[in-house]
C-alpha cells in the first residue's frame, strides 16, 4: 500500500520478543527511508520532521503508536488476514484485480513464477474447507 504496510509474522521461537522483533525491521527501515527521502524530497523530509516541545527534532516514518498487531490462532483466522491483505489494494481502487497489485504475495499464492514477493510455505497452513 502507498502508506502502510501488512506483515504476517509466524514466530518459530516461542520465546520470540516481539517488541524487538518489530524495533529491528523498522529501525534499519526508517534509517534508510529517510536518508532516500532527504536526498531525493527535501520536501517531504520536512513535513515528516517533528518538533517536541522540548525543541528536539525528530524524522519520522513510521507513525506514532505501536500498529495494528494481533495474534491469530486459528487457520481460519490466518487465511482471513492473507485475503484481507491481498484485497486491500482492490478494496482501495488502486488495481482491479488482487493479482495486478506488485508488491504482494497473491502471485506468489497463486503458483506465479514471477511473483515479485515470496512468502515462507514451510509455516503456512492449509487453507480451511468454508
Amino acid at each position: 500500500m502507498p502508506e502502510h504496510v501488512h506483515l504476517l509474522v509466524f514466530p518459530t521461537d516461542r520465546d520470540v520478543r516481539i517488541g524487538a522483533f518489530l524495533a529491528s525491521l523498522k529501525t534499519p527501515i526508517a534509517r534508510k527511508a529517510a536518508a532516500w527521502v532527504r536526498a531525493h524530497a527535501p520536501s517531504a523530509a520536512e513535513a515528516m520532521t517533528q518538533t517536541h516541545p522540548g525543541g528536539q527534532s525528530v524524522f519520522r516514518f513510521w507513525q506514532r503508536g505501536g500498529g495494528y498487531d494481533q495474534n491469530l490462532w486459528s487457520e481460519k483466522h490466518i487465511w482471513h488476514a492473507i485475503d484481507y491483505i491481498h484485497l486491500n489494494p482492490v478494496r482501495r481502487g488502486l488495481c482491479g484485480s488482487l493479482y495486478e497489485w506488485p508488491m504482494s504475495t497473491a502471485r506468489a499464492h497463486r503458483g506465479d513464477a514471477d511473483a515479485v514477493l515470496e512468502f515462507d510455505r514451510q509455516y503456512l497452513p492449509g487453507r480451511p474447507s468454508s
